[in-house]
């Protein structure tokens, strides 16, 4: 026999089921689409086999109730079956007031001197403002798992370890900065190397600051215009990583201009300008956005002899070279033989990976909390990091120099804060060392022809007067034998050139830094007469020497000693 309180229970599940067959559609809000500045209805309705969803009309739609209706028997509304009582229902029901307004926008990043993420804000307005980002185009950004503290714990020791990981989380930071600094343009920052040296790895936990972090989440170089577009949009005030440089395809000049494209579009913030009539299409809408971008590949970005970056696109897309495998990759702050060094690496990536799988998206929250609550008192302090930053690398010499520094400079003052807030992995002054190492290494790698030509001539002006390095070898000598793993050529003086250095152009190579840079630097030397050129006009001449660990008439780079 049924007891009362089975009774009671019974009775209400009849009458929830009741409800589930009555149909339902009321409109929630008036949603103002303010990227298009227009307006729609955003209606909550009951679906057939119960639950319910929403679904966003035009507000014009108010006078056609006819199309509202196909529009929620199409999303599985719950309606009359009568075609006439149907309609009837839903004009009723949009004769209702909607129960609030909200704003939305595809742009994350600032609004009204708050942030907005997706899934959250700290904006306050009268409107409850919501970020539509694209999920086909950015899925991750926004989940979130895990806690503040497990990151933070997890990425204390690998960043402590790493200058490029340090520099990395601290990309989206900078972002959120960009605007307070007054600055409009961010810069890619392109680490290149060896396989499985933690370039990606890196671009995931910069990722993890605010979103999931997977391998597949991340944007490679094969990716559209207008979604290159949309992302940007998205993620503005943060960053965006496009990993796999190699995933970029076509001939050899369609990659180099790709890259260009991305290049000047990424950090200029502005996407391809529209018409008017264009611009009214939402998926058409002209975009833009500030932030910072990582990318990653296996080969320099001047990666053609004779293919030399213009200025604006070396302080745009900054390349950096990261350390090989065999001495740890990204974790270039680890000590050790060369074998303890890569087994603490690979110690330290795991933890990273770890770490970021189960704690993510949660950092951004904080930091732009504290970050909004004193916006207007940190822009000085901003700035003066920033000053001081640029005097400490001595990069206050001219304008382009200035530039190319500031962003570091903005990096470090976004890793600065994060510490403060108890959002970074380290503290202020190891941050401030690892920003500083990897300006550094990154100004290394954006000097012109001349500039390393000029440095090379100087350290062979050194290197020649050191004989275990040079040693006078005429035509006919052999190398002394206790040179044979010292020397990196030899001095010769012969009747048709005159006195000249032979250089062996693997040390050529290694001298200037990279086979492509070094490749410029021999055709610049080259148009400068310097060079002694063999037969055919060839660039290196074959000539025989006993002694060196080479077999035959091995070939040499031969300079002119007037040259330098």
């Amino acid at each position: 026999m049924m007891n009362h309180k089975n009774r009671a229970r019974a009775n209400t599940g009849l009458h929830n089921k009741t409800l589930a067959l009555i149909p339902n559609v009321r409109v929630t809000a008036l949603v103002h689409d303010i990227d298009q500045n227009k307006y729609a209805l955003e209606l909550k309705f009951r679906k057939v086999g119960g639950g319910s969803e929403s679904l966003l009309v035009p507000r014009a739609a108010l006078g056609r109730p006819g199309d509202v209706v196909k529009d929620l028997l199409n999303a599985g509304a719950l309606l009359p079956n009568d075609p006439q009582s149907a309609v009837g229902f839903v004009t009723d029901a949009l004769k209702q007031p909607p129960e609030h307004e909200v704003a939305t926008t595809r742009r994350g990043g600032w609004h009204e001197q708050g942030f907005l993420g997706r899934g959250w804000t700290t904006v306050k307005s009268t409107k409850q403002l919501r970020l539509l980002a694209n999920s086909s185009v950015d899925e991750c950004l926004g989940l979130t798992s895990g806690d503040l503290e497990s990151w933070l714990n997890g990425l204390r020791e690998p960043c402590l370890n790493s200058d490029i990981l340090t520099v990395g989380i601290g990309l989206p930071f900078a972002g959120a900065l960009l605007e307070l600094a007054g600055e409009d343009e961010g810069a890619i920052l392109h680490l290149r190397g060896e396989s499985s040296g933690g370039k990606s790895l890196t671009g995931r936990a910069l990722q993890s600051v605010f979103g999931r972090a997977r391998k597949s989440d991340l944007a490679t170089f094969d990716i559209t215009d207008r979604a290159l577009e949309e992302l940007c949009f998205a993620r503005n005030d943060l960053a965006v990583v496009f990993d796999e440089e190699g995933r970029n395809k076509g001939s050899q000049h369609q990659r180099r201009e790709r890259r260009r494209v991305i290049a000047f579009t990424v950090p200029s913030g502005r996407g391809m300008m529209r018409s008017v009539k264009a611009a009214q299409d939402s998926g058409l809408a002209n975009l833009t956005w500030k932030l910072f971008a990582l990318s990653s590949g296996e080969t320099p970005l001047d990666d053609q002899p004779g293919d030399r970056r213009v200025a604006g696109e070396k302080v745009r897309h900054i390349d950096i070279e990261i350390p090989g495998r065999e001495t740890g990759g990204i974790f270039n702050l680890v000590e050790g033989s060369p074998e303890k060094k890569r087994r603490e690496a690979a110690r330290l990536a795991a933890l990273v990976e770890d770490t970021i799988a189960d704690n993510h998206g949660v950092a951004i929250r904080v930091f732009a909390e504290k970050l909004a609550a004193q916006r207007d008192a940190l822009k000085e302090r901003i700035g003066n990091i920033v000053a001081a930053f640029i005097k400490h690398v001595h990069a206050d010499t001219d304008a382009w120099e200035r530039r190319f520094a500031s962003k570091f400079g903005l990096i470090a003052a976004a890793l600065i804060l994060a510490a403060g807030f108890g959002v970074a992995p380290v503290d202020k002054e190891h941050a401030k060392r690892c920003v500083v190492r990897v300006y550094r290494l990154a100004r290394r790698s954006a000097l012109s022809v001349e500039e390393r030509t000029a440095s090379l001539l100087q350290r062979l002006r050194e290197a020649v007067k050191d004989e275990r390095r040079f040693p006078k070898v005429e035509k006919g000598d052999a190398l002394p034998t206790n040179l044979k793993n010292q020397a990196w050529g030899f001095k010769r003086t012969d009747r048709e050139h005159g006195a000249f250095i032979a250089i062996d152009p693997v040390q050529f190579r290694e001298m200037i830094g990279s086979g492509p840079a070094a490749e410029s630097v021999l055709e610049y030397l080259t148009s400068k007469q310097s060079v002694i050129l063999g037969v055919g006009g060839k660039r290196r001449r074959q000539i025989a020497v006993q002694g060196f660990d080479r077999v035959g008439r091995s070939r040499w780079i031969c300079l002119r000693e007037q040259s330098f």
